[in-house]
């Protein structure tokens, strides 16, 4: 991106009353030191490093797991591909962070809809308005103690 140009820009629609002060300000604070999703990364930041393993049964297959994960971005089923993935943000954006499902279906509801939105997946169509709609849908687990508590491993 462009900051020296995109800025300027920014700051003239801002001063026309196009785009509210306190929305510019989130823009360029996420734009310049990342955006956060209204996660606190303080308090990420205290709670240490957490791993997380694959299942023995992964492990005990590896020539197999392995094979099956390749053939599946050789085919460009897992992953996409820069432009691929610019498309589905764009996408699903303009579609108001629609869900995975829904942009999946799309195309049996309206024609000309972008083949790229078949492969929709919760991986590659997560906007942050879809992360917060979730929100309420995904509970953070109760804890015995304060987070600032728990033993780092």
């Amino acid at each position: 991106m462009k900051f020296e140009s995109f800025f300027p820009v920014l700051r003239r629609a801002q001063s026309r009353g196009y785009v509210k002060d306190y929305e510019a300000e989130y823009v360029v604070n996420g734009l310049m030191n990342g955006f956060t999703s209204g996660l606190d990364v303080a308090a990420m930041k205290r709670m240490g490093k957490r791993a997380f393993r694959n299942y023995p049964t992964a492990y005990a297959a590896h020539a197999s797991v392995t094979a099956a994960v390749t053939r599946r971005v050789h085919r460009h089923k897992t992953v996409n591909t820069p432009n691929q993935q610019l498309e589905m943000d764009l996408w699903s954006a303009r579609l108001n962070g629609a869900t995975a499902k829904t942009l999946r279906h799309l195309h049996s509801i309206t024609d000309g809809t972008p083949a790229i939105l078949r492969k929709a997946s919760l991986h590659n169509s997560l906007s942050d308005s879809r992360i917060l709609a979730d929100g309420r849908r995904m509970p953070a687990p109760e804890l015995q103690q304060p987070i600032d508590c728990i033993p780092k491993s």
